[in-house]
């Protein structure tokens, strides 16, 4: 298995993609959110990357449930923001979700037409690369939204996450330069990954708006157990 790594969606391009496996990362906090929705029982996530976009869908689907957010809050009119605590059985049960936050869900949109493409985090890192080793991926990307063009630390350490939960069952990957050091960043903080998330710029900004529970949220290591993966444009697991 090779694994390649960018630390923003930027930098990749989706050119002779069909036999990549794709693993979106957005761990504070869209993927960790839309994770925790579609395990909470949400019938389904369609990403969107503009407001304008997410809106218009919405008279498509009147039922669904508008969710997303920018510079971390929830954005005008939405239902619900970018929280993965808010979104409970209670909230959303079997109901369609659309979702549109300023990195996670353009990741996610940028690299739709690769061959595969899941969603990552590290609250499912050792599903993820259980799905990996079961199904046999020979070429996977890990894809770190960042955080407008930026590496982010969160991204990276969930890249880190998955790469290392991989490694004691398949000693025999190739990793890129990038996933390695993804890697080892993910053991400089394993031990304590709140703390590595509070350590990320992102991370102390959802802390100074409110948010530091999130962070304990999306630091939980295997507490999903759901790889949510995108077909037609929609999010299922």
């Amino acid at each position: 298995m090779n694994i390649y790594c960018f630390f923003c969606h930027q930098s990749f391009k989706i050119d002779n993609s069909q036999n990549t496996t794709v693993i979106a990362i957005d761990v504070l906090r869209a993927t960790s959110t839309i994770i925790n929705a579609l395990d909470n029982g949400a019938g389904e996530v369609i990403p969107i990357a503009e407001i304008a976009d997410a809106l218009a869908l919405k008279k498509t689907y009147p039922d669904a449930i508008l969710s997303g957010e920018r510079k971390g809050n929830i954005i005008e009119g939405f239902q619900l923001g970018n929280s993965p605590l808010e979104f409970t059985a209670e909230n959303i049960g079997g109901r369609r979700i659309i979702s549109c936050t300023t990195n996670g869900t353009s990741a996610i949109c940028a690299a739709q037409n690769a061959g595969a493409l899941w969603l990552g985090a590290i609250t499912n890192a050792p599903a993820v690369a259980q799905k990996l080793l079961q199904e046999g991926k020979k070429r996977v990307v890990l894809l770190c939204s960042g955080t407008c063009g930026q590496p982010s630390l969160d991204d990276v350490l969930g890249a880190g996450a998955i790469i290392s939960h991989l490694l004691p069952d398949a000693p025999h990957i190739v990793l890129s330069d990038a996933a390695r050091i993804a890697l080892e960043i993910y053991k400089a903080h394993e031990h304590d990954l709140w703390q590595g998330l509070l350590a990320s710029k992102h991370g102390r900004k959802l802390q100074s708006i409110g948010y530091e529970k999130d962070l304990l949220f999306c630091s939980q290591l295997g507490h999903n157990q759901v790889v949510p993966y995108l077909e037609k444009g929609i999010l299922r697991k």
